[in-house]
């Protein structure tokens, strides 16, 4: 016998209780291997309420895969814009000639012994002293990206590389 959903949204609530009560002892009164060869077959093959639940929850996980992977792009140019202009306007201020400023950021997947970290490589096209290169390393470390990630720690870790002239790409 089949009663379908039509037919339980009219049963009143006694009704369905008492239904509920008649199934609950059918299914005490059953063996317990009749039982586990009843649940052998993969509900999500047989149901399709649960097979378009299955694809719905895997599309889910699998956008937020994406969005999640889009923050961390996002977060790592962030980081790389947010620490090149710190170091330009404290570079100004101070007026040094600091040349062309690039910034890479390359970003380190968490694992269970290491915290996630993101590695950012500051590229000066000018020659400057040790004391203002370790100013501008420590100057770098202020910027407010920096900040916000140190403070969930996660690693920043800077580093500065001095080139005389950057080449054209022409």
């Amino acid at each position: 016998m089949v009663i379908e959903k039509a037919e339980l949204r009219r049963m009143s609530q006694a009704e369905r209780r008492e239904l509920a009560a008649m199934l609950a002892e059918l299914e005490a009164s059953q063996p317990d291997q009749a039982r586990v060869g009843q649940y052998r077959a993969d509900p999500y093959r047989i149901d399709p309420v649960l097979r378009r639940e299955r694809r719905l929850a895997l599309l889910v996980s699998a956008a937020c895969c994406v969005f999640l992977a889009g923050w961390i792009v996002l977060l790592a140019a962030s980081l790389a814009t947010c620490t090149a202009i710190t170091i330009e306007m404290y570079a100004d201020r101070k007026e040094w000639g600091l040349g062309t400023v690039e910034v890479a950021v390359d970003y380190t997947e968490a694992t269970t012994d290491d915290p996630p970290n993101f590695d950012v490589s500051i590229t000066l096209g000018a020659e400057l002293s040790e004391e203002t290169r370790d100013k501008i390393r420590i100057i770098a470390g202020k910027c407010p990206v920096h900040r916000a990630l140190k403070s969930q720690d996660i690693v920043v870790r800077d580093s500065l590389e001095l080139v005389a002239e950057f080449e054209d790409e022409d």
